[in-house]
């Protein structure tokens, strides 16, 4: 029953955004909001078909700090699922993602013209320039979302955070809002099964911004990992 609830998920997610993402493609050329949209629609898409085929829900908790004007937002990255729920509780929100997500044919206009900002991971110096875009997508009203661990981490495990979302939040004015979450109990990485239940994703107060960024990283990792993390690297 778990395999045939994981498959059919699985089929209407991904033949549904498929669908709507070509035919919907020239209107999101024509227009950002129209973009913007079909990214919530798919993001919207992926939580109900997780709720109707795999008895997977989830719940926020902290939601109070959720700021009303732009913020940089930190979250634990585990599995594809708190890619679409951040999408949906940050307003106006905004992912730093991974160039080659940018360049895909069909996908990566709808995030383009989302105003989603593209890094290339190879390029040493890109520092500086993520900096402006982020300044500008600030001026515009947007909020900034973004993985310090870089890449999906299995639930429990630690990983190195990049520290450039403390620099980034001090040169763009942002204040850092840390988000938790278990997705991977539930929606382990690389894995065709999700397990039913309920995932929480916690909404944390922001970071100080009168302290260092080497601080600001390690109480980061506090809040992700707990007090026993910092200095283990």
């Amino acid at each position: 029953m778990r395999l045939l609830r994981s498959a059919l998920q699985n089929i209407f997610f991904f033949v549904t955004i498929i669908v709507v993402g070509v035919l919907c493609l020239p209107g999101a050329y024509i227009s950002r909001s129209f973009a913007r949209d079909r990214v919530r629609f798919a993001a919207h898409t992926l939580l109900w078909s997780l709720r109707v085929f795999s008895s997977l829900d989830y719940k926020v908790i902290g939601g109070r700090h959720i700021s009303k004007n732009p913020a940089l937002y930190v979250s634990q990255h585990q599995s594809m699922w708190e890619t679409a729920a951040l999408y949906l509780l940050v307003p106006n929100g905004v992912f730093i993602v991974k160039q080659s997500l940018i360049n895909l044919p069909v996908a990566g206009v709808y995030l383009r013209r989302s105003g989603f900002i593209g890094v290339d991971r190879s390029n040493k110096s890109i520092l500086r320039g993520l900096i402006k875009k982020c300044m500008a997508q600030k001026k515009e009203g947007f909020n900034i979302i973004l993985f310090p661990e870089g890449h999906r981490i299995p639930y429990g495990e630690q990983a190195h955070l990049n520290p450039s979302f403390a620099i980034i939040a001090q040169e763009a004015g942002l204040p850092v809002i840390p988000i938790t979450h278990n997705s991977g109990l539930f929606f382990p990485r690389r894995s065709f099964f999700k397990k039913r239940g309920v995932i929480e994703m916690e909404v944390h107060r922001p970071l100080s911004m009168q302290i260092r960024p080497i601080e600001m990283v390690a109480e980061l990792k506090t809040i992700y990992y707990g007090k026993q993390a910092v200095g283990e690297e």
